[in-house]
């Protein structure tokens, strides 16, 4: 399942409304629980992901999960 909740939706993060930059839509895939944003981390980047650029994602991702 995808979608897509805009900043005028209800079910639109608390957290991410307070913040000065927020995107006006946001898109998932899967189910949708706005306490998915209790704890979250952003990563922005290109569309076209270099290999060093995986490798370095993958790396961080590894380590903050240990964290908890």
């Amino acid at each position: 399942m995808q979608g897509t909740i805009t900043y005028w939706d209800r079910d639109y993060p608390r957290r991410l409304k307070n913040h000065s930059e927020m995107p006006k839509k946001l898109y998932y895939r899967g189910t949708y629980e706005e306490s998915l944003f209790d704890v979250c981390l952003g990563i922005v980047g290109s569309r076209r992901m270099t290999e060093y650029g995986k490798k370095v994602i993958r790396c961080l991702c590894r380590k903050l999960s240990r964290m908890g």
